[in-house]
């Protein structure tokens, strides 16, 4: 059986509740943006938008702080909600409506760039690969103040990278609008 360093276990639960963390503050910071977006999908009664407005932020909240405390259900749980999120965007997109927010970008992105894509959606289910990693059997080193130094680091690098890739994508699909790509 293959045992990981318990670095990368605990680095990809960091980084996941600091994404989950963020991306529900986003949210919260405008319930009413959020709520657009929600509606956008078309999948949920008008009268449930304001409790799913409220609730899914509160669910990410509550992940990110469960891969922390609990890492067995808060991988379920993100695990989970990544996948839910991917079938939402993949129903979308099977029926043609493509031209809403995917509600994925919680920095920058301009709602001109908002439409859904099988990237989106694929790149979900990759996330979901990825956070299982998080579940493997780990040897039983000790870590340590270098390790906490590296899961810092690492998850700045990883949120400069994440930021530059939606970042891309966004302007990929702006071109695209434009026939230039």
């Amino acid at each position: 059986m293959m045992v990981f360093d318990p670095f990368i276990s605990i680095f990809i639960r960091a980084g996941f509740a600091l994404l989950f963390a963020l991306t529900a503050l986003h949210k919260l910071r405008d319930l009413a943006a959020f709520k657009t977006v929600i509606s956008g999908y078309n999948i949920a009664p008008q009268k449930l938008v304001p409790l799913l407005g409220l609730g899914l932020p509160t669910i990410e909240l509550s992940i990110a702080i469960l891969l922390i405390a609990y890492p067995l259900l808060g991988v379920l749980g993100a695990g989970a909600l990544l996948g839910f999120y991917a079938l939402l965007m993949a129903f979308n997109i099977a029926r043609g409506h493509v031209h809403i927010d995917c509600g994925c970008f919680w920095g920058s992105a301009k709602a001109e760039f908002a439409s859904l894509t099988w990237g989106q959606a694929v790149r979900n289910v990759l996330l979901v690969a990825i956070l299982l990693l998080a579940l493997m059997p780990s040897s039983d080193r000790a870590f340590t103040g270098v390790d906490g130094v590296n899961i810092v680091l690492g998850l700045g690098f990883a949120y400069i990278a994440i930021k530059a890739g939606s970042t891309l994508m966004a302007v990929r699909r702006r071109m695209q609008e434009f026939g230039h790509a």
